[in-house]
């Protein structure tokens, strides 16, 4: 169908973007915006025609950064989830609701449990009333 699937390691380069742009919490439209033009105006006057055009490649659209995101997290969950399973001992659970700025009521879960011979507590979701 012509479609080539994406080299390893600009798919790589992509997901770390996306990671740093959800760690530091600011807006996804960011990679395609900012940080992929400063990155090419930068490897075309430090390493030339040829690594401006590979770095051409690293998908950075709005799309694709909020889908890694996406991704990063559903992959969290199923880490978490997992982890609850696999708990030898019984696990607890703290729910609250909470108003947010906008007036909405929001559903938290906190969950702690073992793992191994340390108990974890981690956000399990914020769901909407």
């Amino acid at each position: 169908m012509g479609f080539v699937p994406a080299d390893k390691p600009l798919l790589l380069a992509s997901y770390n973007v996306a990671y740093e742009i959800a760690k530091n919490k600011i807006p996804h439209t960011i990679a395609g915006n900012f940080i992929k033009p400063c990155a090419l105006e930068m490897a075309g006057m430090v390493l030339g025609k040829e690594a401006k055009e590979k770095l051409q490649q690293v998908p950075l659209s709005d799309n694709a950064i909020s889908s890694r995101i996406s991704d990063m997290s559903d992959d969290i969950l199923k880490q978490v989830i997992t982890d609850i399973k696999s708990s030898p001992t019984k696990i607890s659970m703290q729910l609250d609701e909470s108003t947010d700025v906008a007036k909405c009521c929001q559903l938290l879960a906190m969950i702690r449990y073992a793992k191994g011979e340390t108990v974890c507590e981690d956000f399990l979701f914020c769901k909407p009333l």
